[in-house]
């Protein structure tokens, strides 16, 4: 939220607690991102070292067109992903 907040967006959380979606971030021109917050993981050792540990959407979630934003709680930084389903 904070990392939205930075960059203009006004951010808003779902009322009901078990939610498909984390975040909903909406801009100065109507964008609108539904967002499912995950912590940045990295895979240790091994050849897949340093490999992020990726997650999948539920149906619902890719029906609704949620973004999982991956969030490094050391650099405070997020990665949002782009879809392709």
């Amino acid at each position: 939220m904070e990392w939205l907040t930075r960059r203009g967006w006004y951010v808003f959380l779902p009322f009901r607690g078990n939610c498909p979606v984390d975040v909903v971030a909406i801009n100065e021109r109507g964008e609108m991102m539904l967002l499912d917050s995950k912590k940045d993981v990295r895979r240790r050792g091994g050849p897949q070292s340093e490999m992020r540990i990726s997650r999948g959407r539920t149906e619902t979630q890719k029906r609704l067109g949620v973004r999982l934003a991956y969030v490094n709680v050391a650099t405070r930084e997020v990665l949002i992903s782009e879809h392709k389903d």
